[in-house]
């Protein structure tokens, strides 16, 4: 499973609008209780990113939640909220967006220092710090258009 990162507004009756992203998890829990084989499932992701973007709303996969976001090197940049999705989901609006900004672009600052998490977080890249920063961009560009927005973001 993989980290989803969507954008919302809030309409005047309080209701949520996702603006970008899907509901990866929800996806894949669905095709789960399909009882999809795995290879299905892969060819079906991969469609969903072709047909969809669905790249631009991932933050990596689900084991991130420790990995990265939860690591010990994320702390060691003074984080709080980001390491938070070792336990939870992250869902923020208002100031707490500034807050998401600036933990993400501290990642985006240290990207090599998670590159060298071992093992290796990404096995099929050359340079795996690629792969990470576009995880860690995709946040950053879910918060600059939920500023622009008004909105909120979740990462679940």
């Amino acid at each position: 499973m993989s980290l989803d990162v969507r954008v919302y507004t809030i309409d005047e009756d309080g209701q949520r609008r996702t603006v970008r992203g899907l509901d990866l998890m929800k996806i894949q829990k669905e095709w789960l209780v399909q009882k999809v084989s795995s290879e299905e499932i892969t060819l079906r992701f991969r469609q969903l990113l072709a047909e969809n973007e669905v790249w631009r709303n991932l933050a990596g996969p689900e084991v991130w939640r420790t990995t990265v976001y939860g690591s010990d090197e994320a702390r060691s940049l003074g984080l709080t909220l980001l390491p938070s999705l070792s336990h939870s989901n992250i869902d923020v609006q208002g100031e707490d967006l500034d807050r998401l900004g600036k933990e993400i672009n501290l990642l985006i600052q240290n990207v090599a220092l998670f590159a060298a998490i071992p093992p290796p977080l990404v096995r099929a890249l050359e340079d795996e710090s690629d792969e990470i920063l576009a995880r860690f961009t995709n946040i950053a560009n879910a918060v600059i258009e939920a500023k622009e927005l008004n909105g909120g973001v979740n990462i679940s």
